[in-house]
């Protein structure tokens, strides 16, 4: 799992990283289009203290119809995402984050507030926002 340009601490064995380290990893080995996953994975950890939680990964249509291209690509030790879902430690840490869109090449950043955020977190606690980076 680990190579120079990995953000994660080069002792790391994969059964004692994080699902959160696990997810960085696989940010850092996507390198797509405008993506330069190695870079957006340096960036968040050197400021981990601007989120709580990152995902990378593709959104679905629907349960029924999701979209399965990761899993198609899979065998060919891809991981085809192109989307990061960041939830913010707080509202400047969004503002931030939302900040990085152009420095990390994405096509776009949504910032999700209030109801929308609680929607998509399936909570009630409200406060938290969620960025969506969107890559082509």
């Amino acid at each position: 799992m680990q190579t120079d340009d990995s953000p994660l601490p080069k002792d790391l064995l994969l059964r004692e990283a994080t699902a959160q380290q696990i997810q960085l990893e696989l940010l850092r080995r996507t390198q797509m289009n405008a993506l330069d996953g190695a870079s957006v994975a340096r960036d968040l950890v050197a400021h981990a203290d601007k989120w709580e939680a990152v995902i990378f990964s593709r959104p679905s249509r629907s349960f029924r119809e999701p979209d399965l291209i990761t899993l198609r690509d899979l065998p060919d030790n891809c991981w085809n995402a192109d989307t990061l879902y960041v939830l913010a430690r707080d509202r400047a840490g969004a503002e931030w984050l939302a900040e990085r869109a152009p420095e990390w090449c994405s096509e776009e950043a949504v910032v999700l507030r209030g109801e929308s955020a609680c929607r998509a977190l399936g909570s009630s606690e409200e406060g938290k926002e969620v960025l969506l980076f969107w890559w082509d």
